[in-house]
Parts: structure tokens; sequence; C-alpha cells
């Protein structure tokens, strides 16, 4: 009789670890696919405003990452000869947004300095690419409500 009892402790024992395995997973993989979304980072939503056309509203993005060119496939798409089909993209990381070129032909500027490596933007900041001048607006999570 006590072997009996052993054993069905040790079936609930097993039962119970792997329901609690099965939690864990499905915890985590819920939190993989949350991270995946790409929603509005906690830092606020950033804005881009051409600078040739006083007119046009800025376009907000709710994005974490933020493809310029002139291809279709970008996010902000700039139709010039000057501007490469993947110039730039903007990208929120360490609670910061930055600014990395992707290797265009004319180069990306910041404020009228030629970047290299992924730089640090903020609210304010002239972004050139090709002939084009577009104005980073960043808005925290305070302004949101306003």
């Amino acid at each position: 009789m006590s072997g009996m009892i052993v054993l069905v402790l040790r079936l609930l024992l097993a039962a119970a670890l792997y329901a609690f395995f099965l939690a864990a997973l499905f915890f985590l993989w819920r939190q993989f696919k949350s991270g995946e979304n790409n929603h509005l980072p906690a830092g606020g939503r950033i804005a881009i405003r051409n600078l040739l056309d006083e007119q046009q509203q800025p376009i907000t993005f709710l994005k974490t990452v933020i493809t310029i060119g002139r291809d279709a496939d970008n996010d902000l798409i700039l139709d010039d000869d000057t501007v490469s089909s993947r110039h730039a993209r903007l990208f929120y990381q360490q609670k910061q947004w930055w600014l990395e070129d992707q290797q265009s032909t004319n180069g990306t500027f910041l404020n009228g300095q030629a970047i290299s490596t992924p730089t640090v933007v903020i609210s304010g900041d002239r972004v050139g690419c090709g002939r084009i001048d577009l104005e980073v607006i960043i808005q925290t999570a305070a302004k949101l409500g306003d």
C-alpha cells in the first residue's frame, strides 16, 4: 500500500513540475511577443518635419526604428535624387533616440556635421539627407498628455 502512495505522490510532483515549466515558458513567450510589437518607447514619440515644406505638418511615428530613404520600403520616403534608397535610420535605444547613416552615397548630417557612427539626437536637431533637411521633434511622455 505504501508503494502505491509513493507512486501517486511522485506522479503528482512530476505533474506539478511540468505545469510550472509550461507556465514559465508561456509567460516568457508572452513577454517576448509583446516586445516584438515595436510600440512607442517610454521616452515618448518622435515626429519629423521636412524643412523644405514649411506648410507640411510633422509626421509622427509610433515605432522604435524609423528608416529614411528614397525606397518605398522606408518609413519616411524622401523623393529626391540626392537621397539614397536606404539613407539613414533613427532608432530608440538606451532611453535615447539615435541617428545612423546607412552607407548612403551623399552622407547623413546632424546639425550640419557629417556622421559616421550612430549619434544621439535630441528634439530640434536637424538631419540632412542629400538636399533635404529634416527637423526631429521628440515628445516626452510628460508632454504627450498636453
